[in-house]
C-alpha cells in the first residue's frame, strides 16, 4: 500500500469527517422543519378553514417533503460510498466538505422555491444546487478510483463503475428539472419527487443490488 504523504498524516480522521457529516445533515434537516411554520398571528375559527389554508400551501409542503426526502437519499448515499474510504487525503477531505457546504444550501433553496415556486430562477437554483451535490459524490468516487491507495479493498473496480453510472442517472432527473421549469415552474418542481421515488422504491434498489452483483462477477472473470 502507498503510504500517505506528508501533507496527509495531520489531516482529521475518517471518523470525525463521519461525525462531522452526520451533524452538518441534522442541521440541514432541523432548518427544514423550523421554515414550516404557520404566519405570525393567523388564527384559525374553524376546522374548515384550517383545511382550507393546508390546502393553499400544499404546494409549499410538498416541496419540504421532497427536500426532507432529497438530504435523506445523500446521507445515504455519503454513507454507502464513505464505508469504502480507507483514509483521506487532501483533496478527498475538501470533496467532502465542498459536499456539506451544498448540504447547508438546501434549506435555502428549499425555502426560496416554496416561496416563489411560479419563478422559473428559483426552480433553476434549486435544481442546480441538486446536480452539484450528484457532482461532488461522483468526485468522491473518482478519486477512489485514481487513488486505490485510499480506499478499502472492498472498492473494486466494478463496484467503482456501478456508483458512477448510478449517480449519472440521477443527475439526469434535476437537469431535466431545469429545461421543463422553463416552461411549466410547477412541473419542473414536481420532477425532484422522482429520485426520491427511485431511491426508496424496494424494487428498484433490489435492481441496483443485481446490476452490482453482476458487475462484480464480469470482473471476476476478466
Amino acid at each position: 500500500m502507498k503510504p500517505p504523504h506528508p501533507r496527509d498524516v495531520n489531516l482529521p480522521s475518517k471518523n470525525r469527517v463521519e461525525a462531522l457529516v452526520d451533524g452538518i445533515f441534522s442541521v440541514a434537516v432541523t432548518l427544514l422543519v423550523l421554515d414550516i411554520k404557520l404566519p405570525e398571528g393567523l388564527q384559525f375559527t374553524s376546522n374548515e378553514d384550517m383545511l382550507r389554508h393546508f390546502a393553499s400551501v400544499e404546494f409549499s409542503f410538498g416541496i419540504y417533503v421532497a427536500s426532507f426526502c432529497v438530504l435523506a437519499m445523500f446521507w445515504i448515499a455519503h454513507h454507502f460510498q464513505f464505508k469504502f474510504v480507507l483514509r483521506l487525503d487532501g483533496s478527498l477531505l475538501w470533496i467532502n466538505l465542498i459536499f456539506l457546504l451544498l448540504i447547508t444550501l438546501v434549506p435555502f433553496s428549499t425555502n426560496l422555491i416554496a416561496s416563489h415556486g411560479t419563478l422559473q430562477v428559483s426552480v433553476i437554483l434549486y435544481a442546480a444546487n441538486v446536480v452539484l451535490l450528484f457532482l461532488m459524490l461522483a468526485l468522491h468516487v473518482r478519486r477512489l478510483r485514481r487513488h486505490p491507495d485510499l480506499a478499502t479493498a472492498e472498492f473494486t473496480p466494478a463496484i467503482g463503475d456501478a456508483m458512477g453510472r448510478r449517480l449519472r442517472s440521477f443527475c439526469v432527473i434535476p437537469i431535466v428539472a431545469m429545461l421543463v421549469a422553463l416552461y411549466s415552474p410547477t412541473w419542473g418542481v414536481r420532477m425532484f419527487y422522482l429520485p426520491a421515488f427511485l431511491h426508496f422504491t424496494p424494487e428498484w434498489m433490489d435492481r441496483l443490488d443485481r446490476s452490482f452483483g453482476r458487475s462484480a462477477k464480469h470482473q471476476d472473470h476478466d
